[in-house]
């Protein structure tokens, strides 16, 4: 299930939306442009409450960024084959370069989850099959048959990109749709813009009521904190602090080139141990290294 929830400065966490489809999950986020409209709207003081967006699992609580207005496109990808296909095969205009960064930061998070299990395995052979089909060096087209060559390791390419899109049935991935739009939107190759439909708006006003009505009735007098009550939960606090100073992730991330051989596995596990050292957890070495994960292929750009 997908929870977008308030968390007052108490730590203690109330739930305002809740779907079983991240789809249904950005339908919600993509009525707002940030988290921050989200509590005007309803409103709460931004200095005395955060929302959080994660998903939970088999007592398992995944932390997910909150997906704005400037994504409401993304909806469109589920169960629409024909703007599938179209976005999949608009990937082949796209620089191999950014491609790659893509789908290197994709096997980054995922080799990096604290739940990775026997799925996740298999789908990071498959990105590491992308990767290394991207990373082979196209002839010159003017050469002989060099025009050949190219569109038969596109075709290959290809055949792996849509691995990523679809599962072994053809069912689509509404995750994998997502994080490439997003990405695209992100370093500026596509355009877009939230574009609402009356319904859709008036849904929106009557939901946002409905969770106000919720909100005033786990909410003290001044409307600062959440009362006790069985909808209202604590959040787990951590109390171990850290000064991020103390680690310079450029001293690991920072140092590829061209030349270098070190693959992705051998420097996260570097960072992983010099972590470890300091006294890092599991989550927040996991938190450390989402902060910095930008930064992991800046050379590779």
């Amino acid at each position: 299930m997908y929870y977008v929830s308030l968390i007052d400065k108490n730590n203690s966490e109330f739930d305002i939306f809740c779907s079983k489809s991240q789809c249904d999950l950005d339908k919600f986020t993509t009525l707002f442009v940030n988290s921050t409209a989200v509590l005007n709207q309803l409103g709460i003081k931004s200095k005395d409450f955060n929302i959080s967006v994660k998903k939970r699992q088999a007592g398992i609580s995944e932390t997910m960024n909150f997906v704005g207005s400037n994504y409401r496109s993304v909806i469109q990808f589920y169960k629409n084959h024909d703007l599938q296909v179209d976005f999949v095969n608009y990937l082949k205009k796209i620089d191999s370069e950014l491609l790659l960064k893509f789908f290197r930061n994709e096997l980054f998070d995922l080799t990096n989850k604290n739940d990775f299990n026997d799925y996740d395995k298999k789908f990071s052979e498959s990105l590491k099959s992308i990767i290394d089909s991207l990373e082979i060096e196209m002839p010159d087209e003017n050469s002989p048959y060099g025009r050949t060559i190219n569109e038969e390791l596109t075709k290959e390419q290809m055949k792996y990109i849509n691995s990523y899109f679809f599962d072994f049935y053809g069912k689509p991935l509404y995750k994998s749709f997502k994080n490439m739009f997003i990405f695209l939107v992100d370093v500026g190759v596509i355009e877009t813009k939230p574009i609402y439909s009356k319904e859709e708006v008036d849904n929106a006003k009557m939901q946002l009521e409905d969770i106000k009505k919720k909100i005033n009735n786990v909410l003290d007098s001044k409307k600062e904190l959440f009362i006790d009550s069985k909808y209202v939960k604590k959040c787990k606090k951590e109390n171990y602090e850290y000064d991020e100073s103390e680690l310079n992730p450029t001293d690991y991330i920072n140092r590829y080139n061209d030349e270098d051989v070190d693959d992705i596995d051998e420097t996260m596990n570097e960072l992983d141990m010099a972590l470890d050292s300091m006294g890092y957890d599991e989550d927040l070495k996991r938190e450390y290294l989402n902060k910095h994960k930008k930064n992991i292929f800046k050379n590779r750009d």
